[in-house]
């Protein structure tokens, strides 16, 4: 069986591929590499399944295979976005990728990317939030709805040995950090008015758990912030 990974770009795809596979037993074809890589480091790689990383919009796929799309909070994504191009952790910075983010003539905008998945019923929409919270039970559900024989044992023993902490340090520019709401230590009053004005409608129909998408929610962030530049990516 192929399974297919897609999401925004800086979502989860990579930990959630890396999750699968070690689940299935089975190497990660991502599409900027010639060959399959195996990760999991502690099996054969025997499962007989491929997962397939990419970034590929809804429009792209013909839907013969299963298909696991995960969407992450935008603000963080902006952030994971930063780092990973390597650019001065500024306020320029970020509004510079939320531009990138929306702007259609990019990969944007965001709203109609991540919209298109969440309408397409035949694909398993998850939130990297939940694999942050409680990525057993997550990767357990995904596990069932691709119809494998798996149980909570499997999956927490894959979710400890694809923990991040275990990881970055092999590949610290695509896992930089991993957590949810790092956001925070980065928005300025201008960036969150921007990036709001862009998704903010949309964010508050389709995370309608999270109360930091309420509207408004930017006016309290600072107008300015002490950038430290970080000592790795």
């Amino acid at each position: 069986m192929d399974v297919y990974v897609t999401g925004f770009p800086r979502s989860g795809t990579h930990w959630m591929a890396r999750l699968l596979s070690d689940l299935l037993d089975s190497p990660i074809q991502s599409s900027n590499r010639k060959r399959a890589l195996n990760y999991n480091h502690c099996r054969g790689g025997e499962g007989g399944h491929l997962i397939h990383r990419t970034h590929l919009r809804q429009r792209k796929f013909s839907f013969e295979h299963p298909i696991v799309h995960i969407m992450r909070d935008p603000r963080d994504v902006a952030v994971s976005f930063m780092y990973y191009q390597q650019r001065p952790p500024i306020e320029d910075s970020l509004m510079a990728v939320v531009k990138w983010m929306t702007d259609p003539a990019d990969i944007g905008p965001y709203t109609d990317w991540v919209g298109e998945w969440l309408l397409e019923d035949r694909a398993i929409n998850t939130r990297y939030y939940r694999h942050h919270s409680a990525p057993n039970m997550e990767l357990l559900a995904i596990g069932k709805l691709l119809e494998v024989d798996v149980n909570e044992w499997d999956t927490q023993d894959s979710v400890d040995r694809q923990r991040f902490h275990r990881w970055k340090r092999k590949s610290p520019r695509i896992l930089r950090k991993g957590i949810v709401g790092d956001w925070r230590s980065h928005f300025t009053l201008r960036v969150g008015e921007c990036l709001d004005k862009h998704v903010g409608d949309f964010m508050r129909y389709h995370y309608y758990h999270d109360k930091t998408w309420d509207e408004g929610w930017y006016e309290e962030l600072p107008e300015e912030i002490t950038w430290i530049a970080p000592t790795t990516v």
